[in-house]
């Protein structure tokens, strides 16, 4: 039965390799074999202790400071396993798929996650490249977020294409709305899968949290942790109002005031962080074009999260620390 791993051995394994922009020191002779153990399989796809460690230090780098306590970071390895796992699912059902992300999209997407976090067109790389990580840790992150998305929107124009009468009603409902309030929001979203249940959406949210509190930007911490399919755009929902977004969702959002970083709002499927930007008294109507986007959008959600559990259901996962 898979277990994740226990505070005594992961403690060993993160004292082998030291975290900070000075670098990660090589490993050698003992160290290197502990840390090229086998930290999970995925199928047939290896990830080593290593991997996770060069990941959960690209994290720290990106979203945590050089400094952090041996708990955070033993934390964020636990994380960034499972994140890992769901990486590889991805990669292989993309790979599988005939699926191909192409290089300026990985260059899009890396400028867009410098620009939510204030950085220096470039010099993301470089401070990876600065702590003796490898550009790969991130990259693959990348392209397994961009090849995703791609796949689940191929689906749905295929298996639910959106019928002209769906469009209509979609117009009318908005129409109807006008002199409602509407939220200009973003979200975070946790599913219970990804996390392994509850309890680890949970600890997922207290450490996206601590980054939030730090004073990391909800569009960067989005970009890096959410599972909806608006974290390319940095958890971006865009004007939401009535019959339009989860009624838990919305009456969070009515309790609000712009500026606001929700506490954890639980739904079916997972734990939600909203941050509301603005609100408004809705005063204009959706175009076709609108309303056949916000369509699509919610069925590519959809699609991502039922496809994701219907691959995690069929795969071959060992975790063996």
């Amino acid at each position: 039965m898979a277990r994740l791993v226990t505070s005594s051995v992961l403690a060993a394994l993160l004292a082998v390799a030291p975290v900070g922009f000075n670098g990660v020191i090589a490993p050698k002779s003992a160290q290197a074999q502990e840390m090229l153990r086998i930290a999970a399989v995925v199928n047939d796809d290896i990830i080593s202790v290593y991997d996770v460690l060069q990941r959960t230090d690209f994290q720290i780098i990106i979203g945590m400071g050089q400094q952090v306590s041996d708990e955070a970071r033993s934390r964020l390895f636990r994380l960034m396993l499972r994140q890992m796992i769901d990486e590889r699912l991805m990669l292989q059902e993309i790979k599988r798929r005939g699926i191909s992300v192409q290089d300026e999209e990985v260059k899009g997407y890396l400028t867009a996650l410098e620009e939510a976090n204030n950085r220096p067109k470039g010099s993301l790389l470089k401070d990876v490249e600065t702590a003796g990580l490898s550009p790969d840790t991130l990259m693959e992150q990348i392209r397994a977020r961009l090849g995703w998305e791609i796949l689940n929107r191929q689906r749905v124009r295929v298996t639910r294409p959106i019928s002209d009468d769906e469009i209509d009603q979609v117009v009318a409902e908005a129409k109807a709305s006008q002199g409602q309030q509407e939220y200009l929001a973003a979200d975070i979203f946790i599913s219970f899968d990804s996390a392994g249940g509850e309890a680890g959406a949970t600890r997922l949210v207290e450490e996206i949290t601590r980054q939030l509190n730090g004073g990391q930007r909800f569009s960067a911490v989005a970009q890096q942790y959410s599972n909806s399919a608006s974290a390319t755009t940095g958890g971006d929902l865009g004007w939401v109002r009535t019959g339009q977004i989860d009624p838990v969702l919305l009456s969070a959002l009515e309790a609000m005031q712009p500026g606001q970083v929700s506490p954890p709002v639980r739904t079916v499927s997972g734990l939600h962080m909203l941050l509301l930007r603005e609100k408004r008294t809705a005063t204009t109507s959706l175009t076709r074009d609108e309303a056949r986007a916000r369509l699509l959008n919610e069925r590519i959600e959809a699609e991502s999260r039922r496809a994701l559990r219907d691959v995690r259901q069929a795969a071959t996962i060992d975790i063996r620390l």
